[in-house]
């Protein structure tokens, strides 16, 4: 055995121990990782004293990344704290949702936060019953965000009385005039998104006399939704009745309208096919011009309108004629192969085509507006609705034809580009009336029965069969017109599909219950609001149609809307921000993409009793970073469907 002397074990303890005393001490540094930065939190504090509230709330978050424990959770709730005076409610409650031990009561900030948590979650009634349990402990400074939530909550319920009434109270507690202004846009906000899904006010009662002039503002809009010359005399009328109300501002922003004069061009030429092969095409469109013009009664001077043949004349030498002739504003050409002969007009005219280029044409210069009915919209919007409701799988059957290909890429872009996907697609051939052969195809009815076939070959038995369809599809989209439609549906419900939706474009419906009869049934499509949703204005455009032209009007009624909506929107294309928000026409909301090409967005219907009946809108969907994760795993992990 080694002998350890006084002197070799001094040295041993001064090279060992604070190796020791080092281990220990980071063996005690169980609850942070580090010390918490003095300078950053007096920084912090600063800050919040300052009222640069978001800037601290940086910083308490960077500080509590390097804690644990408690002092990481005392750093996110000073976060949460900085977020709320920030006026940052989200950030705050994802502060207060990483806090991971108990919250502290009796603080009013943390309770607001968990207040707009039920909003969050979607439950305005609990964050209502909650906010009012804190009523009356609140200091003054957190009752304009009381009443603020108060209003969301009710807006989410549905309650525009009510929630008008709270945000109009808040009012009493804000201080600075950008706050006041901040928080009338948010009632009319709040207002235009209930316009936008069919709310009407003219019946709901009002607590006091600024809440009912809101109520009222938002009624005038909701009339005259689809009718900008009835919009103008309304809320002109109610300027007049209500001109010192808070909501003056929202005419104001409207000054063209309210004016009653529309920035229209003293000369408009229209060129359309006026002979030859689409003369009657042309006529709807024309005549729905012309209803549109005559509807515009509120105008003193009205544009003067000259009408232009291009049926057996080149469109170019047309719109030149008329660019002579004084025009400066042309409404056409109709005909797709016309459109780019007119391109270089609009550098000095602005032109309005009823078509678009072609998909390899160069961008236009100048003024060109490309206005068409462009079916693969319709394709877009009921994407866009099966995934609304969750339907993320589909099949397809479409003609084999190029009108056929463009649908199904548009339908099958939109769909996935939202996280779904077509699993498979048949084509059947323009003429067919027998859709027996691609439906059973695609539902994969031919593999059952050839399970069946085999497994009586090898027992030599016969059994009672029932073939069963793929199960991995959750709907259908088809492309017909309305007379495979009416076949095609009934087709899918003898080969075992009753039970799944079928989507469609707005070819497969006539405005007309008897030609539809019952076999479209269940079907769900997009449309343009002429169609489905028409207002009172345009309902009662088409009562005269119908009176006097009744043997065309429901072949031809979306031409008709066309050219309603091609003298209406002139003054949203001439102004400085043409159609850079949604403008409620008769054929869609419509917008302005890239080349001057106008989107319209539809609105999407069910059809029952041979009737469409429209289904409620969606803006926006959207599917956050879970749900296309979730879906993603889905598709990597479904096997081939063995029944």
């Amino acid at each position: 055995m080694r002998n350890i002397t006084a002197s070799s074990f001094t040295s041993w303890v001064r090279r060992v121990l604070p190796v020791a005393l080092l281990a220990f001490a980071l063996a005690g540094c169980q609850t942070g990782l580090t010390r918490p930065d003095d300078a950053g939190l007096s920084r912090a504090q600063r800050y919040s004293t300052q009222g640069r509230h978001g800037e601290a709330a940086e910083i308490y978050q960077r500080l509590a990344n390097s804690q644990r424990g408690e002092a990481r959770d005392a750093l996110l709730l000073d976060a949460a704290r900085a977020w709320l005076e920030a006026g940052q409610m989200t950030r705050a409650l994802a502060s207060l949702d990483s806090v991971t031990g108990p919250l502290p009561e009796n603080d009013n900030a943390i309770a607001m936060i968990g207040g707009y948590r039920y909003l969050r979650d979607g439950e305005p009634e609990k964050s209502i019953a909650y906010l009012r349990s804190l009523r009356s402990g609140l200091p003054a400074r957190y009752l304009g965000l009381w009443h603020e939530l108060q209003g969301r909550a009710y807006f989410q319920l549905g309650d525009s009385a009510k929630g008008v009434a709270a945000l109009v109270e808040r009012e009493l507690w804000l201080g600075k005039g950008d706050e006041i202004r901040a928080n009338r846009e948010l009632i009319w906000r709040a207002l235009t998104a209930l316009i936008n899904k069919g709310e009407r006010f003219e019946d709901i009662p009002a607590t006091d006399a600024v809440t009912g002039g809101w109520l009222q503002l938002a009624n005038a809009q909701a009339t005259g939704a689809l009718n900008a010359f009835g919009r103008s005399s309304a809320l002109r009328e109610w300027l007049e009745a209500n001109p010192n109300h808070p909501g003056r501002f929202v005419v104001e922003q409207d000054k063209p309208t309210l004016a009653g004069g529309f920035d229209y061009p003293d000369t408009i030429a229209v060129l359309l096919p006026l002979s030859g092969r689409f003369a009657g095409t042309a006529a709807a469109v024309r005549d729905g011009l012309m209803a549109a013009y005559l509807n515009d009664t509120e105008r003193l001077n009205r544009p003067a309108l000259r009408f232009y043949d291009t049926g057996s004349e080149d469109a170019a030498q047309v719109a030149a004629r008329a660019q002579q002739d004084g025009a400066r504003f042309i409404i056409g050409p109709l005909l797709k192969e016309q459109v780019a002969a007119v391109a270089d007009i609009a550098q000095s005219t602005p032109v309005l085509a009823l078509n678009s280029l072609p998909d390899d044409a160069p961008p236009p210069p100048g003024a060109l507006f490309q206005f068409a009915l462009a079916p693969e919209h319709e394709a877009q919007a009921v994407a866009r609705r099966a995934i609304s409701e969750g339907m993320t799988r589909a099949v397809a059957l479409v003609p084999n034809s190029a009108w056929g290909e463009r649908l199904l890429n548009a339908f099958a872009g939109e769909l996935m580009s939202l996280g779904g996907e077509v699993l498979s697609y048949q084509t059947y051939e323009s003429g067919d009336s027998d859709f027996a052969g691609p439906i059973t195809t695609l539902l994969n009815l031919n593999e059952s029965r050839a399970r069946m076939r085999q497994l009586s070959a090898a027992t030599g038995d016969k059994y009672e069969f029932e073939p069963r369809r793929r199960r991995d599809a959750q709907f259908v989209f088809i492309a017909s017109n309305a007379r495979q439609g009416r076949l095609i549906r009934p087709a899918f419900l003898y080969h075992f599909a009753e039970d799944m939706p079928i989507f469609a474009t707005a070819a497969v419906y006539e405005d007309d219950s008897e030609a539809n009869g019952r076999d479209l049934d269940g079907l769900v499509f997009a449309d343009m609001p002429w169609v489905i949703s028409p207002d009172q204005d345009s309902d009662d455009v088409q009562r005269a149609f119908a009176r006097h032209w009744p043997s065309r009007v429901s072949r031809r009624s979306r031409l008709y809307a066309m050219g309603y909506d091609a003298y209406r929107v002139i003054p949203e294309l001439l102004g400085e921000q043409p159609l850079i928000d949604p403008w409620p026409g008769a054929t869609g909301d419509l917008t302005l993409g890239e080349s001057g090409q106008m989107r319209r967005n539809l609105n999407v219907a069910v059809i029952r009793g041979g009737r469409a009946e429209m289904l409620g809108r969606i803006d926006e969907v959207i599917l956050d970073e879970d749900a296309l994760l979730e879906l993603e795993q889905e598709r990597t992990q479904r096997q081939p469907d063995a029944e």
